[in-house]
């Protein structure tokens, strides 16, 4: 029986970097008293140090946890009032449904374009949704799941 490899310190440096700049961004946005302050502002410092090249990191069971949870404070805020809100939401659902219809149509055109995606491809990495599941379906349906490599043809992060 084999033991479990042991941390490395790298490691726990990297999560404990991630864990602080989540506090940092999470107290920046509690600051300006934007929504879901704690989660989104953590997730969005974390985002901005990853694309400075940062070593951010979190544990795989963590993340799995943290999908339950959020999982389960979404589900329990529908509550039995909810269908008779719905209707003064017809502005923001209207509005929606343009967004991601148009954003998603911007995007095919520039993956299948400009980065040279296949069509399955060019789908699934322009359709809203979670990144693991658009992976994992566009995988199979024929998309490529390698394209998030660095297109050195067109120079551009694909």
């Amino acid at each position: 029986m084999s033991s479990p490899p042991p941390f490395q310190i790298s490691q726990v440096r990297a999560y404990a970097l991630s864990l602080g700049i989540g506090v940092i961004g999470g107290a920046i946005f509690a600051y300006f008293r934007l929504p879901l302050a704690w989660m989104i502002g953590a997730m969005c410092a974390n985002t901005v140090a990853s694309m400075m090249g940062w070593d951010v990191k979190v544990p795989r069971q963590l993340r799995a946890l943290m999908i339950v949870v959020l999982g389960v404070l979404l589900g329990s805020s529908f509550t039995p009032d909810l269908p008779g809100r719905v209707g003064a939401w017809w502005p923001t659902m209207l509005a929606l449904f343009a967004y991601v219809g148009i954003g998603t149509a911007i995007l095919f055109f520039y993956f299948r374009r400009l980065c040279g995606y296949d069509v399955t491809t060019a789908y699934f990495a322009s359709a809203p949704g979670g990144l693991n599941e658009m992976v994992t379906v566009g995988g199979a349906m024929g998309g490529d799941r390698k394209s998030t490599r660095l297109n050195s043809s067109h120079g551009y992060i694909s």
